[in-house]
């Protein structure tokens, strides 16, 4: 059972790194000493951790690349994020709507005939 268990666990740790290197790719270090370097990979998951957190809240199917890129965009402003996330929703649901074909109809369609 205890092997289950920390494979279980070791499937949790790789999906996580998996998101962090997805969403916070860290290709290059501002810093050029190993503090600088700690502070910026602990910022990273601090970030990332924090963001667990407001995906877990959300209840939506925003996902969760998205949800890094709305905060990364908006991460200077001074402005609620639950607002955003609610916006992004509202304009996802309509072009959904729009596009769903169930909103289309046929029937009250009549060919162009040519008047001769």
């Amino acid at each position: 059972m205890e092997v289950v268990a920390i494979y279980q666990n070791r499937w949790q740790i790789e999906k996580f790194f998996k998101k962090l290197k997805q969403n916070f790719p860290l290709q290059y270090f501002l810093g050029d000493n190993a503090n600088a370097i700690e502070i910026q990979i602990w910022c990273a998951l601090i970030s990332i951790m924090l963001l667990q957190v407001i995906f877990a809240n959300q209840k939506t199917t925003i996902a969760f690349s998205i949800l890094a890129s709305i905060v990364s965009i908006h991460l200077m402003n001074y402005t609620c994020l639950a607002s955003i996330i609610n916006k992004y929703k509202i304009n996802e649901n309509e072009k959904k709507r729009k596009s769903h074909p169930k909103n289309y109809s046929i029937k009250n369609h009549t060919p162009i005939r040519s008047q001769n």
